[in-house]
């Protein structure tokens, strides 16, 4: 749910042209690739349909007044492309991922530096950029004191008007030189650059490549089990939103055992969905709606892939977006009066 309403916060109002989806300003690396689009989805249906109802007053984002008032953009307006990559560090004595979240969009370099003028946020410039430490930041815009175990994880770091970026410390400096056209960035897969030549580009890609993950969990576990790379994208075509995934694997065998696997919890989980039908209320909307989802999802083996696809109506896509607001907008109202703050604080 949290998903849906932070790419529905993203949303900005007047783009006019497809974005590429490239890797380009990522270090080299990453085993996990993430594009989201501001530009394609803002020109779909549900892009119109998720900026009107943000506009309603109905729904309020202090977060994204705060960030406006404090760093000087407005996310609902400003920003334009989001790329992620996560990086694994495996071996005997760490085992952890380390990110890059490259945001790109219309930022003003002057008025971050002010940001520490007027908080406690301490700007510390690397080589001739300023940045900030994301825990300050959050905890500021929060009215919150810094969380101790979030100090130093994660990195603010203003690079240009039309672009700021997130990273792990250690990938700080690869990042600059990637965006100083110093070293090369990550390699743009060869799936991910085949999107380009399509007329509609989805404005979601999610991309991993197994070979860069040796860890424990989920993904480790697929990589094990024979997926070489998995790819993901959401779209809008004619009056549907397209949800397209591939995954390949070493052998038929291990294809045909991942579809059988993926059917199984498609239907477990649909499952317990059900058993909570007849209690579906305006509170727990996207139980029903997630439910609707699953319904709609096929999935199939072709050779050494498994592929899995399903079509929502962007009407009814559009529905479940703002329900799903309107939950995350009980939930504040209900902690604010709780805690007897006010839903501005």
């Amino acid at each position: 749910m949290r998903t849906l309403l932070a790419i529905a916060l993203f949303l900005t109002s007047s783009l006019s042209l497809k974005a590429e989806i490239s890797a380009d300003g990522l270090p080299e690396g990453a085993a996990v690739l993430l594009h989201f689009s501001n530009t394609s989805l803002a020109q779909t249906q549900l892009g119109e349909v998720i900026q009107q109802s943000f506009a309603d007053k109905t729904f309020s984002i202090p977060e994204a007044k705060a960030i406006e008032e404090n760093l000087g953009f407005n996310p609902l307006q400003d920003l334009k492309e989001v790329v992620a990559g996560l990086y694994r560090v495996n071996n005997a004595t760490v085992n952890k991922t380390k990110v890059v979240i490259l945001l790109r969009g219309k930022f003003s370099l002057k008025k971050l530096a002010s940001f520490s003028e007027k908080t406690s946020a301490i700007c510390s410039p690397i080589e001739s950029y300023s940045s900030w430490d994301m825990a300050e930041v959050v905890a500021y815009i929060h009215h919150e004191s810094p969380s101790k175990a979030d100090r130093g994880k994660l990195i603010l770091v203003a690079f240009a008007d039309d672009c700021l970026f997130l990273a792990s410390p250690e990938l700080i400096k690869p990042t600059l030189a990637c965006l100083q056209k110093k070293t090369a960035s990550c390699s743009t897969p060869l799936a991910i650059s085949a999107l380009n030549l399509a007329n509609d580009k989805p404005w979601l890609v999610f991309y991993t490549d197994f070979s860069k993950i040796k860890a424990k969990g989920f993904l480790g576990e697929m990589g094990d089990k024979g997926m070489h790379q998995t790819l993901i994208t959401i779209n809008e075509s004619g009056r549907n939103i397209q949800l397209r995934g591939e995954s390949e694997f070493t052998t038929p065998e291990q294809a045909e055992a991942a579809t059988q696997e993926f059917k199984k919890m498609i239907k477990v989980t649909s499952l317990i969905l059900m058993s909570q039908k007849f209690t579906f209320t305006k509170a727990n909307a996207s139980d029903s709606h997630l439910l609707e989802l699953l319904n709609s999802l096929t999935v199939s083996r072709v050779g050494y892939l498994t592929k899995i696809s399903g079509n929502v109506p962007t009407v009814k896509a559009a529905q479940a977006i703002r329900a799903m607001a309107l939950e995350n907008q009980n939930e504040k109202t209900s902690r604010t009066a709780v805690s007897g703050a006010s839903p501005s604080e």
